[in-house]
This record gives structure tokens, C-alpha cells and sequence, in this order.
């Protein structure tokens, strides 16, 4: 096959000849995959397919002639066969490592929240202090006792020597107002 030159081609035929050649060896560099990967297809194909671009994107930068396709795209190939292959060698060699010693390994929790819901709830709670730092200070202090400290109802009654009802009803009107100051 004659040496490809790509300033003389538009960009339309260059991807034309791209694919016209990738399909005359993909059959071939199919099997070779499939021997490097040890016949597992999903990789072939993921292989196969990082190839195809990894080489598409060369083919329409490079100025220089490809004399030979075939043994220019199974380097390519070749090399992210490889790095596939490498990748899952670590992989299974952490697999083992955790499987010898799992006292030893300690994961984090995989999900975190999204960025918006922090900050909805960051300003939420910013808004909610503010409402708080409006309020008597009788209810105030309700509220810091049931809410931030947990308190019972009793144990609150206890403290402010008022009755339980009391401290239920103080309750109540602190949220009234808060949602009030919410609206407004």
C-alpha cells in the first residue's frame, strides 16, 4: 500500500481513507486483541474502540506519510492492549491484598452529596439561625434545648421549672413564628 501524505487531502477524505483502512485490519487486529486480552470481548471491543479514536485523531493531525497503516495501528493497539491488561493486573493484585489482610484496608464512603444540596442546605441552615436570633429569648432558649441539645421535654420543664405542657406549647410557638419569619 502506497504511503498516505495528508496535506494533499481534505479533512472528508482523509476520514474516508481512516475508516476505509481501519475496516480492511479490524478483523485481524479483532483476533490479536482477543489473544492479548485473554478472550475477554468487553476489553477487546473497549480496546478496539480507544484504538480507532487514539488513531482517527493522529491520522487527521499527523503531516507525516504512514507508509505502513497496518503496522502503525497494531503499535497503537498493542499499547493500549497492554495498559488494559496492566490495569486489571493491579486491580486483581488490590483484590488479593485485601482478600490476605482486610483488617488492614479501610475504604471511604464512596458517594458524597452534590454541590448544589450542600449549599441549599448551607443556606437554609444560615437563614434558620437568623430566624432563631429574631425570636424572644424565652423561645430562643426553648429551642436551643429541644433542638440543638436534644433535650426531653421534661428534662427542659425540669430546668426552666415550668411544666412539660409549658415547654410543649413554647415549642409550638417558636416554630409558628420561625415559619413566619420564613415567609417573610
Amino acid at each position: 500500500m502506497s504511503a498516505i501524505v495528508f496535506g494533499t487531502f481534505q479533512s472528508n477524505t482523509l476520514h474516508n481513507d481512516f475508516w476505509q483502512q481501519w475496516d480492511s485490519h479490524r478483523h485481524r487486529l479483532n483476533g490479536l486483541c482477543i489473544k492479548w486480552l485473554n478472550g475477554d470481548q468487553d476489553k477487546v471491543n473497549d480496546a478496539l474502540s480507544t484504538a480507532s479514536e487514539k488513531a482517527l485523531r493522529y491520522f487527521h493531525k499527523e503531516l507525516a506519510p504512514i507508509k505502513n497503516f497496518f503496522a502503525w495501528i497494531y503499535r497503537i493497539t498493542y499499547n493500549i492492549c497492554i495498559d488494559i491488561h496492566r490495569f486489571q493486573a493491579r486491580e486483581n493484585e488490590l483484590v488479593n491484598q485485601v482478600k490476605v489482610l482486610p483488617n488492614e484496608f479501610y475504604f471511604s464512603d464512596n458517594s458524597s452529596g452534590l454541590l448544589e444540596i450542600e449549599i441549599e442546605r448551607e443556606y437554609a441552615m444560615e437563614a434558620l439561625l437568623k430566624s432563631i436570633s429574631k425570636l424572644p429569648e424565652d423561645l430562643k432558649q426553648i429551642i436551643e434545648y429541644k433542638f440543638l441539645q436534644e433535650m426531653e421535654y421534661g428534662d427542659i420543664a425540669q430546668l426552666l421549672n415550668i411544666s412539660a405542657e409549658n415547654v410543649r406549647k413554647r415549642v409550638q410557638l417558636a416554630r409558628n413564628k420561625l415559619r413566619f419569619l420564613a415567609q417573610s
